[in-house]
C-alpha cells in the first residue's frame, strides 16, 4: 500500500468525505477518533488509486488504530468488492427477516449480510432488492 494515500469514505444520505495524501493509519484517524467526523458512521472506504473497497467495521478499523491487528487482517476482514443495502425487508431461507436497510457485502457474486449473529446469503437472482451504497 502507499504510503499517501487518497480515500473515498461514504456515509449514509449521500454523504462523501475525500481524504487526499495522508498515510492510511492518518486517514483513518480522522474518520474513526478525529471530532470533525464523530456525529458520522462511514459505510464503506475505497481507495481511488485502485478501486478497492473496504466496509466500514468500527470494531476492526478501531482494534487497528489500538495496535491488536495489523493491516494485512484488517484489509482481509473489511475487504468486499462492493457495498449493498436492502431496500425491502428481505426473508432469507431459514425464514429470518432482515430488516430494510442492512448493509451487505459482495463476494464472489455473492451477498452475505454484515451481521455478527447470523450468516445469511442472497443470491444473485434476489440482487433487484439491493441498492449499491454510493
Amino acid at each position: 500500500m502507499p504510503s499517501q494515500v487518497n480515500i473515498k469514505v461514504f456515509y449514509g444520505k449521500g454523504i462523501r468525505v475525500h481524504i487526499k495524501n495522508k498515510s492510511f493509519e492518518d486517514a483513518m484517524n480522522l474518520i474513526w477518533i478525529s471530532p470533525a467526523f464523530s456525529d458520522y458512521e462511514p459505510l464503506k472506504i475505497q481507495f481511488d488509486s485502485t478501486g478497492k473497497t473496504l466496509y466500514a467495521d468500527r470494531q476492526a478499523f478501531v482494534h487497528f488504530l489500538k495496535g491488536n491487528t495489523d493491516l494485512e487482517t484488517l484489509i482481509e476482514h473489511t475487504q468486499c468488492e462492493e457495498l449493498y443495502r436492502n431496500t425491502k425487508d428481505f426473508k432469507a431461507e431459514n425464514n429470518l427477516i432482515i430488516d430494510a436497510g442492512s448493509l451487505w457485502k459482495l463476494e464472489n457474486k455473492t451477498l452475505i449480510l454484515i451481521d455478527d449473529d447470523h450468516v445469511i446469503t442472497a443470491k444473485p437472482s434476489e440482487i433487484s432488492i439491493f441498492e449499491k451504497i454510493e
